[in-house]
């Protein structure tokens, strides 16, 4: 497949073509977006692209970003289908102050403003980067949102505390921690959501995407909510047993947006 790539610097808003990503081995290709500095947007426009973008928020935990499960191979996946494709390299905390959710919403900014032949805008997050997409599609206007095993809730026995104090800092007061969790966000701006998680996620507990999907079906908003009882934490497009099953339905899901 022939894919466009473009490099967006958030900072300095300057876009360059990379016309030798192409040639690259899938290692280089990996190492190459490993080595690009946080603050970027990698965009992956396929040879006969529709009217759509993503924009993916990978994970992390906040020490680096999963360029690879969790980046080019959604981004081949959504090529295949068509859909142009954007990998965020939001920025840490310890890099700058409120680094990840500015990027976020810089990136969202820069892609209506560079693409708008792609009217039908997603927002897409993994892990920490679940609660960056969640966010950001609060408080902007996107047409649809995906979250894999994300980090929504702020509450103790619902989070994934190291998350949290690298978001937030540890000095949360109970009231804090309930205002920040994204089920206590949901709006009139939240769009139709597809979620999913596993029942054996050791990291972020699953009834934090149980609870988020409970306050969307309350307020009358449109969700597909997945959880399979094998993929642990991180899972991505990696494969495991209910791959297939999870991108089936995902698929199936995206075809509401023609």
């Amino acid at each position: 497949m022939n894919t466009t790539v473009q490099l967006i610097n958030l900072v300095a808003e300057t876009i360059t073509c990379n016309g030798d990503f192409a040639i690259l081995s899938y290692d280089e290709k990996i190492k190459f977006l490993q080595e690009l500095p946080n603050g970027h947007l990698i965009v992956f426009t396929p040879e006969t692209p529709s009217n759509k973008i993503i924009m993916m928020c990978p994970g992390g935990g906040l020490s680096h970003i999963n360029v690879g499960h969790e980046g080019y191979d959604a981004a081949t996946w959504f090529n295949e289908r068509g859909f142009t494709f954007a990998i965020l390299k939001y920025r840490f905390p310890n890099e700058i102050a409120d680094g990840p959710l500015q990027d976020t919403a810089k990136a969202l900014s820069l892609i209506e403003r560079n693409y708008p032949e792609r009217p039908l805008k997603g927002i897409m997050g993994a892990s920490v980067g679940g609660y960056l997409a969640a966010y950001t599609a609060t408080v902007n206007k996107v047409d649809f949102q995906i979250l894999m095993y994300p980090v929504l809730s702020m509450r103790d026995e619902y989070t994934h505390i190291p998350t949290r104090e690298k978001l937030f800092g540890k000095e949360l007061t109970e009231e804090e921690k309930s205002n920040k969790s994204m089920e206590m966000q949901v709006n009139d701006n939240t769009p139709p959501t597809f979620l999913v998680a596993a029942a054996n996620d050791p990291i972020v507990p699953p009834q934090s995407s149980c609870l988020y999907g409970e306050k969307l079906l309350v307020q009358h908003k449109s969700l597909s909510l997945h959880i399979y009882p094998e993929g642990g934490h991180s899972f991505g497009f990696n494969a495991f047993a209910f791959k297939k099953s999870w991108l089936d339905e995902l698929n199936t899901w995206l075809s509401l947006w023609p």
